[in-house]
């Protein structure tokens, strides 16, 4: 009925070809919904939207071999590409994930709305299209306190467990460049000078884990 009310007098749906997941107009127009990882051959788009490319299960092979579909298939498919216009609508779950291959590859290119569960400091919460997350002016920190409250949202963060800082706060921590790495050791003994009888040695580490895109070295100090 609001397709009709607001295009009717235009155009309208074709008779002959109204499926759910593909349908036209009497224009030419066609709207075609396919699954993620499908083969697609002859067809193309000039407003196509992803939705949800990843589950929260998947594992990051699966997600990079998402990634590969997006660029090396999805990516193809476009009529026009210097006036086509790509969305895509989906949580952040990894570093493994196609937001982040796209962040990696590609920043430039995209318009980055990331809406975290709770406002965190230093976040940009604006977008170039004008949108201006309305917590930034009302003061409330949860994303949807309506449905969600302090408790609640730490009830879901300590079952998320260590993917919290991706599916809440939308800012994966890549495990990988945080873990100790041989290669980035030192051997310091040669330049202490103690008794090993008497003297008690201790070791403190201030470690360099942190939800932002690069992390600090891990300092060591005996």
């Amino acid at each position: 009925e609001k397709f009709q009310k607001y295009w009717g007098h235009v155009f309208q749906l074709a008779l002959d070809n109204d499926l759910k997941t593909q349908y036209s107009n009497s224009c030419g127009g066609q709207r075609l919904a396919v699954g993620a990882k499908t083969r697609f051959i002859g067809a193309g788009g000039e407003l196509k939207i992803l939705d949800d490319p990843h589950m929260p299960t998947d594992s990051p092979k699966s997600m990079e071999e998402m990634a590969d579909w997006y660029f090396q298939t999805w990516r193809t498919r476009t009529n026009n590409h210097m006036t086509a216009c790509e969305i895509i609508v989906m949580k952040i779950l990894s570093v493994y994930d196609l937001a982040e291959a796209i962040k990696f590859n590609e920043r430039h290119l995209w318009d980055f709305l990331v809406l975290p569960s709770r406002l965190r400091e230093g976040r940009i919460y604006t977008t170039s299209l004008g949108f201006r997350d309305q917590r930034l002016d009302t003061g409330i920190s949860l994303l949807w306190p309506s449905h969600i409250d302090d408790k609640s949202e730490q009830i879901l963060r300590n079952s998320l467990q260590e993917h919290a800082d991706a599916q809440m706060d939308q800012d994966p921590v890549n495990v990988d460049e945080v873990l100790y790495k041989p290669q980035y050791l030192k051997n310091m003994y040669d330049y202490l000078e103690y008794d090993m009888d008497t003297d008690i040695v201790c070791t403190t580490v201030d470690t360099g884990v942190k939800s932002t895109e690069a992390a600090d070295f891990t300092a060591c100090g005996i």
